[in-house]
């Protein structure tokens, strides 16, 4: 066969290598970071918008969470990147576990997370922000034999039903409140 006839013949593989893959694997790296499995800042971007629409169109309020890990750089300093990780991913596992099936975790960014909380009064945010401090500072992370406590400061946001914000104000008010909790000295909750 020629080289056209060879070419229709192989499997599809692109210059790198790989496989081609489906539409749906695609879409699930485009959305996902890849160190910890949970959704990207692409998500969180888009889903906030979404998820804001929705509950306004609904009369629901929604919350947004944002959670920095506090003196986080000093673990990669001390033990290495290849641990830093290793807490990153365990962070994003207990945030899994503890939200609703209904809320998004997100990584925000370097060791900041988020969460999208529809159907989340400012009560409701707040409570689910004391959960998820107790799940990130109760419980020191093991990694490669290391034992490291690690505390967290949240900022805490709801757009009430019937207030006329933006979803990006809602991630501004959230932001601006871990900021805070930051200049606090950082291992707390703070509401918007």
């Amino acid at each position: 066969p020629n080289r056209s006839e060879r070419a229709r013949t192989k499997p599809n593989k692109w210059r790198g290598g790989g496989l081609w893959r489906s539409p749906r694997e695609l879409l699930h790296l485009a959305l996902t970071d890849p160190l910890t499995g949970v959704f990207n800042r692409r998500y969180l971007d888009q889903t906030l918008r979404v998820e804001f629409d929705r509950s306004k169109s609904g009369g629901e309020a929604i919350g947004f969470l944002i959670l920095d890990l506090d003196r986080f750089k000093p673990i990669n300093d001390t033990w290495g990147h290849r641990v830093g990780d290793q807490v990153l991913c365990q962070v994003a596992t207990r945030l899994q576990r503890t939200v609703r099936g209904s809320d998004h975790v997100c990584r925000y960014g370097g060791d900041e997370f988020a969460v999208i909380a529809p159907a989340s009064d400012m009560r409701s945010a707040g409570l689910l922000a004391d959960r998820l401090h107790a799940a990130i500072s109760d419980t020191p992370f093991i990694a490669e034999g290391n034992q490291i406590a690690m505390t967290c400061s949240l900022g805490v946001a709801s757009a009430p039903e019937n207030e006329p914000i933006s979803a990006d104000e809602l991630l501004h008010f959230a932001d601006r409140s871990m900021l805070t909790a930051k200049r606090r000295g950082g291992n707390v909750v703070q509401l918007a």
